[in-house]
Parts: C-alpha cells; structure tokens; sequence
C-alpha cells in the first residue's frame, strides 16, 4: 500500500461518527454487520509494537514512579497505533476491580498484573460507614481521572476506575463468607450495608462520569465501549456463588439501582456459575447488553459453544459484546447473529487484515479516530 498514515487535522470528525456508530449500535441500528472495536500496529511499528499494559498505573506505583507518567507512556503508544472500524484511543485509570472498597476503607494490595483490596471488617466498622469515598486511594484515582481529562482533550477517551459490583464491594468490605453467613442471620445489616455501597457507588460514578462527558461527550471503562452518555458494566461476581433466591435478595436490588441511573447499562457476564441467573439479568430495568466472559480454562468467547448463550441473550433484545475475539473468526461470528448487534474486540497483528475485516464486515470508513489515509 503507497499511501501513508497521517494524523488527522480534524479528530472531532472521527469522535463525531463515533458517537453515530456507537448510539446507533446502542438502538441495534448499525449499517455494518458488527460494531468493530479494534486496533492493529502502525507499519512503522510492527517490530517493537505490543498490546497497551492496563495494569501500567499500578506498575508506575509499584516502582516508585510517578503514576501520571502513565499518561506519557499511553500517548506514546497511540502513536504506533491504529485504530479500526470504531477503535479509539482509551486510557482506563486502572486502579484495580472493585476500587470502591478501598474508598470505603478496604486496604489495597498493589501486585504486578492486579490489586486486591483487604476488608474483613467487623460490623463495629460497617455500621458507622458513611456513603462518601475517601483516603489516599481515593484521592489518587482523583487526581489521575482529572489529570487524564486534561491532557486527553481531544487526543483520546478517559475511561472511568473499575468501582466494582456493589455486591462484590460489600464483599470485599465484610468477607464474602462473613456477608453469606449474616445474608441468613442478620439481613438488615447487609441490606444496610448494600445500600450504603450503592450510594458511595453513585457518588465516584456521578463525580467521574460528569468529569469526562465534559471532555468530549462520551466515556469509556475497562470494556472497550464508547458510551454516549452515562454508561457502565454492571455485575455481580459473586453470584456464582448464589441461588436465584439469594441472587434475587442481594444483587439483583443494588443493580437495578445502576440501572435506573444509567442511560446504557452494560452486564458482565463472568463464568458458567452465573448462568443460571441469565432470566433475571435480562430483566435489569434497561438494559442495553450483555458481555459474556467465559473463565479461565474455557473455551474462548468465538467457540460454537456459546452459540446458544448468545442467541438467548439476543433474543431477549439485548445486544452481544464480545472481548478478544480471533481475527480469523470475525467475519464468520458476525455473520452467525442478527446484523448490527454484536460489538466485537481484537487486536490484529496486520494492518493489511485488520482494513480487509472492516470491508467485510461492512465498514465505508475502515480507519477510526486519530489517523487517515
């Protein structure tokens, strides 16, 4: 190919078609057969071009670093990169899953690769909780969420902190043994307890959330989705480990609360054991989609295995998003399900591949947001 990648003069025309692609997607009215959300290496690149590190902040802090360097080292990597079919550039402040118990006191445990956060607190502890976040752990996803806002304008999308589900923050706080136990013995005080998480919840979500629409108009989140407007994966890990009667009773409340503030409400989905609540799930007031996540050790989310999750959830008017998909799969995936209600996730190790994909699929403009030919 003679023709040269070159930064675009005009980056609101790419965020405007966007924000066209991605509501209409929301509307299950996209004109290709799947949203694409995809990167590949710029050409110039392919040697020394490698995935985005999300877990780059807690490195930088593990190191002794200054965390805003992650900033630097993101744009530096937008620069070798393209983006496909309705890619972006988004930086995620990655501070962990579930950082909202380390607003509301949980001790966090920086690792390599990820964080976990040490609760176990007696309800002597839980009963004076008040729904506000607050300490150093706070105040750095802070800073960094305003720091990102500033230098992003324009140049790339800030994706919110993973605050978690509630009923996995509650966990998190009390024990998840502890939390079960007092589900059967002292109900009120865990239902005390889900509320107050749901309301710190909403206050980091609304503060956050209103700090980046500010920027451009949309957000992102781990997920890779651009939303245009309030959006969010919603979840509930820890119901893997319910019956639908406890799920009814401890998660299903706290997450039609998120519902009910969010314009474009997302599910994760995560594991086999979470199944069994797929009828419920799909009735969360609102509801846009569901992510299906199969665990470790399963086979991936392009497998025919999955073929008849998916077209239960696509048949109760929800639409698909699926992460990591293989690039050899795309086109074959996209066109199993119902045109333009997939959102599908890679990386392509080719340029060349990752344009052909986007044609096939039904893309005019197979380059998205900060490059063109």
């Amino acid at each position: 190919m003679d023709s040269q990648l070159v930064k675009s003069n005009n980056r609101m025309d790419y965020i405007n078609r966007l924000i066209d692609d991605f509501k209409a997607w929301f509307e299950g009215e996209t004109y290709t057969d799947a949203l694409l959300v995809a990167s590949a290496p710029n050409p110039m690149y392919i040697g020394s071009w490698k995935s985005w590190d999300s877990w780059s902040i807690v490195k930088l802090i593990r190191h002794g670093e200054n965390p805003n360097r992650v900033i630097d080292l993101f744009e530096e990597w937008v620069d070798k990169t393209v983006f496909i079919g309705d890619g972006f550039p988004r930086l995620w402040i990655n501070l962990g899953p579930g950082a909202l118990s380390a607003f509301l006191g949980a001790k966090p445990i920086l690792m390599e690769d990820t964080v976990w956060f040490d609760g176990g607190f007696d309800w002597s502890y839980l009963d004076k909780l008040e729904a506000k976040p607050k300490g150093d752990y706070w105040e750095l996803t802070d800073r960094l969420t305003i720091e990102a806002c500033r230098r992003g304008r324009g140049k790339f999308i800030v994706g919110i902190t993973d605050i978690g589900g509630p009923t996995d923050v509650a966990g998190m706080l009390r024990g998840v043994e502890r939390l079960f136990i007092d589900s059967f013995r002292n109900r009120s005080k865990v239902v005390k307890l889900l509320d107050i998480v749901v309301d710190a919840w909403l206050e980091v979500y609304n503060r956050h959330s209103k700090m980046i629409l500010s920027n451009l108009s949309v957000m992102s989140c781990w997920m890779n989705i651009l939303y245009p407007g309030l959006g969010y994966p919603i979840q509930c890990d820890l119901s893997v480990y319910m019956s639908p009667t406890l799920f009814e009773d401890l998660a299903f409340k706290p997450l039609a609360r998120l519902c009910e503030r969010l314009e474009y409400p997302v599910y994760h989905l995560d594991g086999l054991g979470e199944i069994q609540h797929i009828n419920r799930i799909c009735s969360l007031p609102g509801l846009k989609a569901i992510q299906w996540t199969p665990g470790a050790g399963k086979p991936d989310v392009d497998d025919p295995c999955w073929f008849h999750l998916y077209d239960k959830i696509l048949e109760a008017g929800l639409n698909l998003v699926l992460l990591g998909v293989k690039p050899s799969n795309i086109v074959k995936l996209s066109k199993r399900f119902s045109k333009g209600r997939i959102l599908i996730h890679t990386e392509f190790d080719d340029l060349n591949k990752a344009e052909d994909t986007a044609r096939s699929l039904g893309y005019r403009d197979v380059l998205s947001f900060t490059i063109k030919y």
